[in-house]
């Protein structure tokens, strides 16, 4: 497959014009579930069809759909990836409940300072990403880290007491 310029293309083309103009609205169908920044997603849906714009074959007969999909793809990958940031951000706040403080924060970044601070182990720091914050099921996080579900609940169980500690602490 040969790749081309923009350039190479006839953009007086009309089908091509049409096809870009139908980019645009792709954002409003991801709208009510995108979260981030609206111009963070417009060019996420804008590299999606320049990347497929780059590789694409001009005799390919459905060049406008690849085009089209691509940009879809983009756009609806940026927009998964932006829930599951806000399911983490949720899932922290919800294991603060009953707390009186103000959100730590990204709850990544909230495990590496209780990690630094002690409190709990890189393997506990894991285990809670893996199961409370990426939402994993714990017999295939144990399984994938090669110890039992018993070891896991132990593990869970000792990281959930002192990072509740804390974070009453901070």
């Amino acid at each position: 497959m040969q790749s081309f310029a923009p350039s190479d293309l006839d953009l007086a083309d009309n089908q091509f014009r049409n096809l870009i103009a139908a980019t645009r609205p792709l954002a409003n169908k991801f709208g009510p579930q995108y979260r981030g920044d609206r111009r963070d997603l417009d060019s996420e849906i804008l590299t999606g069809f320049l990347q497929a714009l780059a590789d694409a074959d001009p005799e390919e007969p459905d060049l406008y759909i690849q085009l089209y999909r691509n940009a879809f793809r983009h756009g609806r990958t940026e927009c998964e990836q932006e829930t599951r940031m806000a399911a983490r951000h949720t899932v922290l706040t919800g294991l603060l409940h009953g707390i009186h403080c103000e959100p730590p924060g990204n709850p990544d970044l909230v495990l590496a300072k209780a990690m630094r601070g002690g409190v709990i182990t890189p393997h506990q720091a894991d285990l809670v990403s893996g199961i409370h914050l990426d939402r994993g099921q714990r017999r295939e996080v144990a399984r994938s880290l090669g110890v039992t579900a018993y070891q896991i609940r132990v593990e869970l169980t000792a990281a959930r007491r002192g990072l509740s500690q804390y974070l009453d602490a901070v």
